[in-house]
């Protein structure tokens, strides 16, 4: 079973309990780590999945994000190498930018929350150069107020579920 189904399914039960709490006692839903969605978003960019997001990148490979470093390096057309950040988020949108995240080449947002509604598709929202963008500090907590954000600068692709998930 892939990592994503068994965590898909841990958030359905925590989903299912929380409506089941009768005095407002919630759990949170189960988070992914950090090197789970910087690998996915190098296998989004490296099967072509965000070719027309992120034209003339042909490469990305993990960076680890240690310090400095960025969570991704991208390999350009041009063999420049560019930074990329990666955020992620489940059912409940929320998520803050940080100075790392704003001054990097390009921002990844992947929004599974489609997926834990069980619409069969990913939401991969791309930005290039979010320093226009993002600040530290900046929140968001859904699509819609992103795009607001982002002045309409980020690109969302739908991934289907069937180029992340074997089987699906």
């Amino acid at each position: 079973m892939h990592f994503l189904s068994i965590w898909h399914g841990l958030v359905e039960q925590c989903l299912v309990a929380n409506r089941q709490f009768r005095e407002g006692i919630a759990l949170g839903t189960p988070k992914l780590n950090a090197y789970i969605t910087e690998s996915l978003a190098v296998h989004l960019v490296n099967a072509g999945h965000l070719a027309a997001a992120l034209p003339g990148v042909v490469r990305a490979e993990l960076a680890r994000g240690a310090g400095s470093e960025p969570d991704v390096l991208l390999t350009m057309a041009s063999g420049a190498q560019a930074r990329l950040e990666v955020k992620a988020t489940g059912p409940t949108t929320w998520q803050r930018a940080s100075a790392k995240d704003a001054s990097a080449d390009f921002f990844i947002w992947i929004n599974l929350g489609p997926y834990c509604a069980n619409t069969g598709a990913v939401h991969v929202w791309v930005v290039a150069d979010p320093g226009r963008f993002l600040r530290a500090g900046l929140d968001w907590r859904s699509e819609r107020e992103f795009g607001r954000l982002t002045a309409e600068g980020a690109v969302c692709v739908k991934v289907p579920l069937g180029a992340i998930l074997p089987g699906s």
